[in-house]
């Protein structure tokens, strides 16, 4: 069975395996109900440098595409997990939340009318990647805790992906077959500069938000650091910890009192970059690579809106500095995501 549709179907597993341990729990002695393993909620996200979502840019070249599906979880395991991470004293009664994922990414080089890229442009490349994580947070700081692992190359079906919308020529010589895995820590702070705050609701009326962010990736496709400060201003801001994207899913527990509102963002990231197998290339067997820069700079802006207590739709353009020598092109992509939270 190709590695691809292991992944696919280990997530269909777990789509039918969760509800029966959800049923297990419920059926269980356990008075309280934060002790019920449950779903709160799930989302889409999508990355792509096209014109329909990137109407400032849309060459379509290097990062050029990613999708994401998660589902959201609390209680049960979750809760027990998240009591078991370090340091939990820092947090005032801190609450827990967590989820299954999985994402395809698609790199190409920046013309992908070539039949044979020349070997100083990024390499076709494709990861496929399914994820678990776990996030404890309180009113003003929110822990995430993530362990993905996946497969680079043909089985990542990237080039089906891509061929289906494009007709890009390159692909035969795309990065082999790979296993790879990572684990990536972020915290994020959150600090209000106006407006009526309302602890994890988020701001009543008219607020402004700061949340400054660190976390870092160790493991066999990326291994970098990165820091962010994030901007946020407008009406009725929810209780979460910012906007979401391929590469940061946001806040996987719902607003306890969600409202209409929306608000505007600006977002600073700044990345060192010690491996990026992309660029790299594979670990084991020769495969094509270019000279990456170690240090990338991303600037974003965007629109969030929430609409009543259940839904959240999301737009933001992200600009990406050069990732390798003779990059020599400033790229970007749009991401768009529909959130919903409810349980079950």
């Amino acid at each position: 069975m190709p590695v691809s549709r292991m992944l696919f179907a280990s997530l269909a597993l777990g789509l039918v395996a969760v509800p029966a341990l959800a049923q297990d729990e419920a059926d269980s002695t356990l008075s309280s109900d934060s002790a019920k393993f449950r779903f709160v909620g799930f989302q889409l996200l999508h990355d792509n440098d096209g014109w329909i979502t990137d109407p400032l840019d849309n060459d379509d070249q290097h990062y050029t595409a990613g999708s994401r599906i998660d589902i959201f979880l609390q209680g049960g395991p979750v809760d027990r997990v998240g009591r078991w991470l370090p340091w939990s004293g820092n947090f005032d009664n801190p609450e827990y939340a967590g989820g299954i994922g999985i994402s395809q990414t698609i790199f190409t080089p920046r013309d992908i009318e070539l039949e044979e890229p020349p070997r100083s442009e990024r390499p076709y490349a494709g990861i496929l990647l399914f994820h678990a994580y776990v996030q404890r947070f309180d009113d003003r700081t929110m822990d995430h805790i993530e362990l993905d692992a996946g497969v680079l190359g043909p089985s990542s079906l990237a080039e089906e992906t891509q061929q289906s919308l494009h007709t890009a020529r390159g692909w035969d010589k795309q990065l082999h077959d790979e296993f790879v895995f990572d684990a990536t820590v972020r915290k994020t702070w959150k600090f209000g500069l106006f407006g009526t705050e309302t602890g994890r609701t988020g701001v009543d009326g008219w607020g402004i938000e700061l949340l400054p962010q660190a976390g870092g990736t160790l493991g066999t496709a990326y291994r970098n650091a990165h820091a962010q400060l994030l901007f946020r201003a407008g009406y009725n801001i929810p209780g979460d910890f910012g906007p979401r994207r391929v590469f940061d899913i946001g806040s996987a527990a719902p607003d306890p009192e969600g409202r209409w509102g929306w608000y505007a963002y600006a977002r600073g990231h700044g990345r060192a970059v010690q491996h990026n197998i992309t660029l790299d290339g594979n670990t084991y067997r020769d495969s094509r690579s270019v000279d990456k820069e170690n240090f990338i700079g991303e600037f974003e802006f965007g629109f969030v809106g929430t609409l009543g207590e259940h839904l959240m739709l999301g737009w933001g353009w992200t600009a990406v500095s050069d990732e390798y020598e003779n990059d020599n092109s400033l790229d970007s992509y749009a991401t768009v995501s529909v959130t919903a939270h409810f349980e079950f």
